[in-house]
């Protein structure tokens, strides 16, 4: 199920008066079936344009064996167990060219 915002001009169903302009959102598989579910709350749409809205990226801190740390988002849906398994263990290079440094990963957290 996908969440899509809608922006329209129509009103709340069984509404007597004007008709305003809305800014809502609504899901569905698919566009046409988002445009359906919104008639469940609204009535009289026209001038509708629905957007995909995508959940927000996932923010971790990691902590470096030698104590330092760096912040990374990875793609909605990452757990906190996947960026654990992706990276505890894992050497990352913290040099600045043209000197490496090579130091392991030991603690992965979540950034509010």
């Amino acid at each position: 199920m996908k969440t899509y915002r809608a922006k329209f001009t129509g009103r709340e169903v069984n509404a007597i008066g004007i008709f305003y302009h809305i800014n809502t959102t609504v899901q569905g598989n698919d566009e046409k079936e988002a445009s359906l579910n919104l008639y469940d709350k609204y009535e009289h749409i026209s001038c509708l344009t629905l957007t995909e809205e995508f959940p927000p990226l996932t923010a971790y801190r990691i902590t470096y064996q030698d104590g330092s740390t760096s912040e990374t988002n990875m793609a909605a849906g990452v757990t906190l167990e996947d960026a654990k398994e992706y990276f505890i263990g894992k050497y990352v290079d913290l040099g600045v060219f043209p000197i490496e440094k090579m130091v392991m990963a030991v603690k992965v957290e979540a950034i509010p």
